[in-house]
């Protein structure tokens, strides 16, 4: 005979409202492959939509989705890659973003690029509330803070050169969302 012991049994569907936060489902989205975009000058953006994106059908109204973004990007030159978090349910509506503060640019994560020879990885961590049970995709829009206009790259440094001595990685970007009952 068997003996079956347990603390607690979550339902498929998660736990139910007041009961405490189950994941119900998890997507992952990985890109592994590079992409550019050349001319992106600080008026203008480049939208990863169709590059890397994240997609979750809730299954209830009430869910909330935990984003959790790594996107590793290069530049054509010394300066900052701002992102800002798009969340798109048959439009587009820009996350999480920093206060009005003058003229400077409202952003939810961004990082700064030493030399072309460089990558690095913008991560964002977020609890969106999109109140539906229609597929939602989270994306980031780059920017570039430097005048004029630069090429910006994900998963690849601006110089991509297949040198021996190893100094031009690849990387990945993925994107996690999970659904997290309310």
């Amino acid at each position: 005979m068997s003996t079956l012991k347990v603390n607690k049994i979550i339902p498929t569907a998660g736990v139910p409202t007041g009961g405490g936060g189950g994941i119900v489902q998890t997507t992952v989205t990985n890109k592994t492959d590079t992409a550019s975009q050349s001319s992106v000058s600080t008026s203008s953006f480049w939208s990863l939509e169709s590059i890397i994106k994240g997609t979750i059908t809730p299954t209830s109204n009430t869910s909330k989705v935990l984003i959790r973004m790594m996107i590793n990007v290069g530049i054509n030159e010394n300066t900052s890659i701002t992102g800002a978090l798009v969340r798109n349910i048959g439009g587009s509506e820009t996350l999480l973003v920093a206060d009005s503060a003058s003229n400077r640019t409202r952003t939810t994560t961004s990082c700064n690029i030493d030399s072309d020879h460089e990558m690095t990885g913008m991560h964002l961590t977020y609890v969106d509330s999109p109140s539906t049970t229609s597929a939602v995709s989270y994306y980031l829009r780059l920017t570039q803070m430097t005048g004029g206009s630069r090429n910006l790259f994900v998963n690849r440094s601006s110089i991509d050169s297949d040198s021996s001595d190893n100094s031009y990685p690849r990387a990945v970007s993925t994107v996690v969302l999970q659904e997290v009952s309310a």
